[in-house]
């Protein structure tokens, strides 16, 4: 599991004071543990360490709330591997709670490409969770040792295959991993014999479910929303709130991730800390899913873009979905069609029209220039009395342009102001109002159906044409942008 910040409190104890002999004599017992695993990853546990009916020989991987051996079940005679909360675990009920979380969730999948749990002690002096142990290296291990360039994209697709299987298994029992990397896929091999030069030797395994979430959970359970997970690898919506709750597209997101470094060599989206990659999802720009690799096909790289979309809604629909446009291999390798499809000028218009901060981005813009629009409108009411006015019904011109200035543009920017406060019907209402003003009515003049400011244009009829065409093109302006803004709301809603 990734060593990342929780937004939860720390309920761990200050100090060894407040720990009880219980607690205490945990502690010392682990430590003797975690010795070991500092000295080497393959190095024999001194003494001959034993947890349960579990010999445990020696580290194979650790993370922030647990550690796992290499064990021996000494009752059925077969090697597991023993995961086991970390001292500062035991002592702390929410991080211990979800090491138990992670036996229960677990539990609830049978599948070939998950790793099986075989026993969890979870009310013992020591917990710990026995699972089929995995001989292979971990993909993380594999890509250090293989170079992109001699990875075929059949034996990609192939790999790939197995694992969003997987996903889509856990999926349907209402289980999403939240943290797919290459760390958490198991290699077995599937001959002996094998060189394992060749993603096609092995057989994937999907495997750590200490950060999984039980889509059915209750919102009281505030585990289940924690922001947790490995960065690179994370959806923006794990990270961001305003592009939706955290689902099955996250793990789509992960798997799009795993499947462009397969591809390519390194993740797609690489930075130093949690601010460089939230800077990252905040810029207007699509996550690069460029791939400088020329053998891949390019309905290939049609399945990464597609699941590598910012925007959860652009994703495919489901892990299932990704899965059957990687079970024929035939239908991109030979360049037939598949469902995915290419990104079009439209797409990248409502790419970028659907950003959930397009809407305060238009209010911003549109509340100025209607107070300015309101002024220059004030000021030609005080003109209207002047020595300059054509015709003799002043009081009517007035009227109108004061209308227009009060009742429509003062409006705009009232309503645009109450958006930046989170009322998105005040959108609507504005895009409504603003097609009935300045879009219908000049449309009505401009056909000689009505006629406005006619004392005003009395004399010069061109005028009056040219008045109201700009009237036009400003109120066809402002529901374009208003429609964009209601358009994000509506697709921030989707989400």
């Amino acid at each position: 599991m990734a060593n990342l910040p929780s937004n939860q409190p720390d309920t761990s104890p200050d100090s060894a004071g407040d720990l009880s002999p219980l607690d205490q004599q945990l502690i010392e017992r682990l430590d003797r543990l975690w010795q070991s695993e500092q000295a080497s990853a393959a190095t024999p546990v001194s003494g001959e360490m034993q947890i349960g009916p579990y010999v445990v020989n020696r580290t194979v991987g650790h993370g922030a709330f647990g550690v796992v051996f290499h064990a021996t079940d000494t009752r059925l005679r077969r090697d597991v591997a023993l995961k086991v909360p970390r001292p500062e675990v035991l002592v702390c009920y929410d991080k211990l709670q979800r090491f138990e979380d992670e036996a229960q969730v677990a539990a609830k999948l049978d599948h070939p490409g998950i790793v099986p749990i075989y026993e969890a002690n979870l009310v013992g002096p020591t917990p710990y969770i026995a699972s089929a142990f995995c001989a292979g290296p971990d993909l993380a291990d594999w890509l250090e040792n293989h170079p992109s360039d001699s990875r075929d994209c059949d034996s990609v697709a192939r790999l790939m295959l197995d694992v969003v299987r997987a996903v889509a298994y856990a999926h349907r029992q209402g289980v999403v991993h939240r943290d797919i990397k290459p760390s958490n896929i198991l290699l077995t091999r599937k001959d002996d014999t094998s060189s394992g030069d060749s993603l096609n030797d092995f057989s994937p395994r999907l495997t750590d479910f200490g950060l999984a979430k039980l889509t059915d959970v209750p919102l009281t359970n505030s585990r289940s929303s924690w922001i947790l997970g490995t960065p690179t690898y994370m959806a923006p919506e794990q990270l961001l709130p305003q592009w939706g709750a955290v689902g099955e597209k996250a793990d789509v997101f992960a798997l799009g991730s795993l499947l462009w470094e397969l591809l390519s060599g390194a993740p797609p989206r690489q930075g130093q800390t949690y601010s460089d990659i939230i800077s990252g999802l905040l810029s207007e720009q699509p996550i690069d899913s460029t791939l400088k690799r020329t053998d891949v096909p390019n309905d290939l790289r049609v399945i990464v873009a597609r699941s590598l979309a910012k925007d959860p809604i652009e994703r495919y629909e489901s892990a299932a979905a990704l899965a059957d446009d990687l079970a024929d291999l035939a239908a991109y390798l030979a360049g037939e069609r598949i469902s995915a499809r290419q990104f079009s000028w439209l797409d990248a218009f409502a790419r970028w029209a659907s950003q959930p901060q397009r809407p305060s981005q238009i209010s911003f813009f549109m509340i100025p220039v209607n107070l300015v629009m309101t002024i220059w409108m004030v000021s030609s009411m005080l003109i209207i009395w002047g020595d300059q006015f054509p015709g003799d019904d002043r009081w009517t011109v007035f009227v109108q342009v004061g209308m227009i200035a009060l009742g429509y543009n003062l409006t705009v920017a009232g309503l645009c102001w109450l958006r930046l406060y989170g009322h998105k019907w005040c959108t609507l209402a504005a895009l409504l109002f603003t097609l009935g003003v300045t879009v219908l009515v000049p449309l009505l003049v401009l056909t000689g159906t009505i006629r406005t400011f006619s004392d005003l244009y009395r004399d010069y009829p061109f005028f009056d044409t040219i008045n109201h065409t700009q009237i036009l093109f400003f109120g066809l302006g402002q529901a374009f942008l208003l429609g964009v803004s209601a358009y994000a709301d509506l697709q921030q809603r989707r989400r």
